[in-house]
């Protein structure tokens, strides 16, 4: 059995912070992050990608 924060009387300046909990706000800034990250990841490698482009026509 598995006991939560209320379960145990814990005061709420002692619950995980917002960072860590599983709210439908919290999921929607994660996966926002994420696109962000995979976004930034394929504009870095297509910018490795034209730079060795433009060196290989030097």
């Amino acid at each position: 059995m598995l006991s939560t924060p209320e379960s145990l009387s814990v005061p709420l300046s002692r619950v995980a912070p917002f960072g860590l909990s599983c709210s439908a706000q919290t999921k929607g800034v994660r996966m926002m992050i994420d696109v962000i990250l995979i976004g930034t990841a394929v504009v870095f490698f297509a910018l490795c990608f034209a730079y060795t482009q433009a060196c290989d026509g030097l």
